[in-house]
């Protein structure tokens, strides 16, 4: 008779956890929803008419410094270049480029960091489809072959190695 009377004080005692939980868990609910409601409040005071300016004037900033660039929009429309081209190109030390990502040295050349990401999710390539690629691709291809950064595995494959 004890063991049934500690097995449901036992219960009682969980249930009565599991109310407080609850409990607590409605009022952080009731909480978060008045916050969530003086936010609404707040950017509904503030029209998309005031920030729309500010955003094109931004846009145009971002846009004037990347058509500044003659590095960039040179590699944008051909991918890879030569390190002497580059260097011609550039508004400021390559090592700065190299270290906010956004060329990647390999060999002789530099590469977009968008178009080196595209490049090595095509590995494992197969030689029969090495015809395929483009002259860009075949020449990041050489130059990472160059720098043994990637090798032919099997006679059959391009393997990178990371």
């Amino acid at each position: 008779m004890g063991a049934e009377k500690t097995s449901h004080e036992t219960l009682t005692d969980i249930l009565n956890a599991l109310r407080k939980e609850i409990d607590e868990l409605k009022k952080r609910i009731s909480k978060i929803e008045s916050e969530l409601s003086i936010i609404r409040k707040s950017i509904k005071e503030r029209p998309y008419i005031e920030v729309k300016p500010r955003l094109s004037e931004i846009k145009g900033e971002v846009k004037e410094r990347e058509e500044e660039d003659k590095l960039i929009s040179e590699l944008r429309s051909r991918k890879v270049l030569s390190i002497d081209e580059a260097r011609r190109l550039a508004i400021k030390s390559l090592e700065t480029y190299f270290t906010q990502g956004i060329i990647i040295p390999i060999s002789n050349y530099v590469v977009l960091k968008e178009f080196y990401d595209e490049m090595k999710r095509k590995f494992p390539i197969k030689i029969t489809d090495v015809g395929k690629l483009s002259r860009e691709e075949r020449l990041v291809l050489d130059a990472l072959i160059k720098e043994g950064m990637v090798y032919l595995h099997g006679g059959r494959e391009y393997r990178l190695i990371e």
